[in-house]
């Protein structure tokens, strides 16, 4: 069934019968369809979610995601929500205001403002998110899952022989919203700031897991950008400042790596016959994460 992008949003009230906007399909979801509606006094992007995604360490949560945009609705880190409805046939749609810039490239200064804010929102205003795993054995665990979906790749092989000893070290001492997913293409920046988009995975845990996931090798390169250096690194865990967070980040760097380094091999053999190029960029991926473990353990 095609989606009508303007009769959707007629019907629900968000647009009169005399707008005549114009509307742009989107490049950069990989699990949504993506439109950019523009007209007098709006310029909105409308998600439409797919169906038939199975499990995944990136799950589609389209709930999730309009929860995250209402609670950080103002806070100047996510796009501003403007509806969030059930189409034909229950697919989620989800509105919010359009934040016009490129995906980040340089400077990594914004970026741990940006996530020591998000991670700031107070407890009480986060309900109804998934929790997370924060133990280093929850973690691998994860890895461990998606390794058994691919029980004879050599590169996955590898990694198994790699996998970390959890260490227990500094407790968790306060549950934050977690993007899950912060990767260069998704930090959008323009004249006026940063924001931080595609929220369909959020989850309540150790923001540790969102400082790894800006630095991990594994997810500037699925965005097409090099892996940061180790100044830019630096300069990122001094300006996040929280020790507490950077203590859990040191701690849990080991078990993130073989987690996301399993999921890569993962995509890496489902994408292998119908998306060579893809696929190709997950195993780049892999076997940079695999470095980063192999690394850790030395």
């Amino acid at each position: 069934m095609t989606f009508d992008v303007i009769e959707t949003l007629r019907r629900q009230g968000l647009l009169t019968d005399c707008a005549n906007p114009t509307v742009t399909p989107m490049a950069g979801g990989f699990w949504n369809d993506l439109f950019r509606v523009r007209g007098v006094g709006f310029d909105w992007v409308v998600k439409h979610s797919r169906t038939g995604r199975g499990e995944s360490l990136f799950p589609i949560l389209p709930d999730a995601e309009a929860s995250a945009l209402r609670t950080l609705r103002g806070a100047g880190i996510a796009p501003e929500p403007v509806a969030f409805f059930r189409a034909g046939g229950g697919v989620p749609v989800l509105v919010y205001q359009y934040w016009p810039g490129t995906p980040w490239r340089e400077g990594v200064l914004p970026v741990a403002d940006l996530l020591r804010r998000l991670h700031a929102v107070p407890a009480e205003d986060l309900q109804g998110f998934r929790p997370l795993p924060v133990g280093p054995e929850e973690v691998l665990a994860q890895g461990d899952g998606l390794l058994r979906a691919i029980p004879h790749d050599g590169l996955a092989a590898r990694l198994r022989s790699l996998r970390p000893t959890p260490v227990q070290g500094p407790a968790l001492r306060r549950f934050s919203l977690v993007h899950t997913d912060v990767g260069a293409g998704n930090l959008i920046v323009d004249a006026g700031g940063i924001r931080l988009i595609d929220w369909q995975c959020p989850g309540i845990g150790d923001p540790a897991e969102d400082a790894w996931a800006f630095l991990s090798p594994a997810f500037q390169i699925l965005f097409n950008h090099a892996p940061l250096t180790r100044d830019e690194r630096e300069t990122f865990v001094q300006a996040y400042g929280e020790e507490g967070t950077m203590a859990r980040l040191a701690l849990l760097s080991p078990c993130f790596a073989y987690r996301m380094a399993a999921y890569c091999c993962l995509r890496r053999c489902d994408l292998e016959g119908r998306d060579p190029a893809l696929s190709d960029r997950y195993r780049r991926a892999a076997l940079a994460q695999i470095a980063e473990v192999e690394k850790d353990l030395a």
